[in-house]
């Protein structure tokens, strides 16, 4: 499960400005999985360079370039566990939540497409 780990803290780092982990840690994931590049089956593996910085492998995409999934990961961790300050309230989210479903509704009930 490195492969997506590397994906997120590259988007995170160079896309948002936002670091996820330490630069330790990072680098010692980067150095393991070019350790073990051959074995790697996941589905994300070809957008790893493992040439291009040495010892440690590399991830330097366009931010049109990572994978959809990993952008969401990526938010929702930081939101949940990177940086819990910018997780708005429950409270908050279940008021935002209820007035999306009754704008949805009025717009069904008045035929309003979006």
């Amino acid at each position: 499960m490195l492969v997506p780990f590397i994906l997120m803290g590259a988007y995170a780092y160079y896309q948002l400005a936002l670091p996820l982990f330490p630069d330790e840690l990072y680098d010692e994931w980067c150095r393991r999985i070019v350790r073990c590049r051959r074995r790697i089956t996941h589905f994300h593996r070809h957008l790893i360079d493992y040439e291009g910085v040495g010892l440690n492998a590399g991830v330097l995409l366009n931010e049109w370039q990572y994978p959809e999934r990993i952008k969401g990961a990526t938010n929702d961790w930081i939101i949940r566990w990177a940086y819990p300050e910018l997780n708005p309230n429950p409270a908050e989210r279940a008021q935002r939540r209820r007035a999306d479903a009754d704008t949805c509704r009025r717009h069904k009930r008045f035929g309003i497409t979006t």
